[in-house]
């Protein structure tokens, strides 16, 4: 693919004023990628006032600029130098001024061209293309943060329960990460959205920015991570633009309907990584409370189904079952009848299975099954 030059500024400014080259000016350029998401279920990128400011140092220090589409299958679709080759102040002012002036627009120059989104994919393309440049390296995202696809995919918004230390930790450790180390991240648009996706709620807009500090910051980001609050416009994006699924927690259980399968993962139920114990019951009590009132309304018997995102180690699958188990002592806390709630544990045995694509998605991979026995 053939990457076109976004500013011609530098190449027409020198004819504009009649002026000729003599030696660039005193500048050390490093390296920014501007990483911009202009697709569905998110506003329309905008250089807000603290991307603008970022990148008004990259065109002081003349960095090398590179842009990155937020797309399912992110890719870098332009570069350029932002140095000035100019000999003198004057004429590098008027070049430092036209480039200002045309910086603005290229936040919507490069609309998505494939599906779904995956900022975390993008950030590592940007990472690939301007770790080896010399300099102060800086990545800007306009994004809102909700991945649709990839290691990061948060179509069930339920994983923001989970703890996002332990997320960053193992999405390093697995080789999911980028390398960052040196490199400093300025996220734009975190958590803002547009028709059909929801907006989030003020605790889940908490948790998206706590997950993506952290999962940059065990990338080896430079510290601290800085989380613009700008916001960006509002509406709704053109229909043209490929389609991004949205993002949503699982409707809570209906009582009034128990003739069908429940799935609660360990982040809606609450449990540690690897465990069957919880680290906060009453998440698991809220979870299953409305479950517990219409097992106790209807008198129906329920089988609960362990699993696990990975093959256990013992046959007998023996995490599954006793998160199963976990799950059984909360109902009966919520008073169902213990006699009434059959348990078992099948590890990655169970319909719907697959090989998770990172940590992420192997949280929704850990479930507890929860199966009414209903009257035929």
């Amino acid at each position: 693919m053939q990457i076109p030059r976004i500013l011609t500024v530098g190449l027409v400014c020198a004819a504009l004023l009649g002026l000729t080259g003599c030696g660039p000016p005193e500048q050390h350029g490093g390296a920014t990628a501007l990483v911009i998401g202009n697709r569905q279920n998110m506003p329309a990128p905008l250089l807000t006032q603290a991307a603008s400011a970022a990148l008004n140092a990259a065109i002081e220090r003349g960095d090398r600029l590179v842009i990155v589409s937020v797309t399912g299958d992110p890719k870098m679709v332009a570069k350029s130098d932002l140095a000035c080759t100019h000999g003198t102040t004057k004429a590098c002012e008027q070049f430092t001024k036209k480039l200002l002036k045309e910086i603005p627009s290229i936040v919507t120059k490069y609309p998505a061209d494939a599906g779904e989104a995956s900022l975390f994919s993008a950030i590592k393309v940007a990472r690939d293309n301007i770790s080896s440049l010399p300099g102060p390296k800086q990545i800007i995202t306009i994004d809102s943060g909700l991945d649709t696809t990839g290691p990061l995919s948060l179509k069930d918004l339920s994983v923001l329960d989970s703890d996002p230390v332990t997320i960053g930790k193992k999405l390093k450790a697995g080789h999911y990460s980028p390398d960052l180390n040196g490199i400093s991240v300025l996220m734009t648009g975190l958590g803002q959205t547009a028709a059909p996706q929801g907006r989030l709620t003020s605790p889940d807009s908490a948790r998206l920015t706590a997950l993506w500090t952290d999962v940059l910051a065990e990338a080896g980001a430079v510290k601290p991570i800085q989380i613009a609050s700008d916001s960006l416009p509002a509406g709704r994006r053109a229909a043209s633009l490929p389609t991004v699924g949205v993002t949503k927690r699982p409707a809570p259980p209906d009582p009034r309907n128990l003739c069908r399968q429940f799935k609660f993962n360990e982040a809606q139920l609450g449990f540690a990584s690897d465990s069957a114990t919880f680290i906060d019951r009453h998440r698991a009590r809220d979870a299953l409370r409305g479950l517990a009132k219409g097992l106790k309304q209807t008198g129906f018997n329920i089988v609960l189904t362990g699993t696990t995102a990975y093959k256990e180690n013992n046959p007998s699958n023996p995490l599954s079952k006793a998160r199963a188990n976990a799950a059984k002592g909360i109902l009966v806390e919520l008073g169902v009848p213990g006699q009434r709630i059959l348990t078992q544990g099948v590890g990655i045995d169970w319909t719907g299975y697959h090989a998770p694509n990172g940590p992420v998605e192997a949280i929704s991979m850990r479930l507890v099954l929860m199966d009414p026995t209903c009257p035929r």
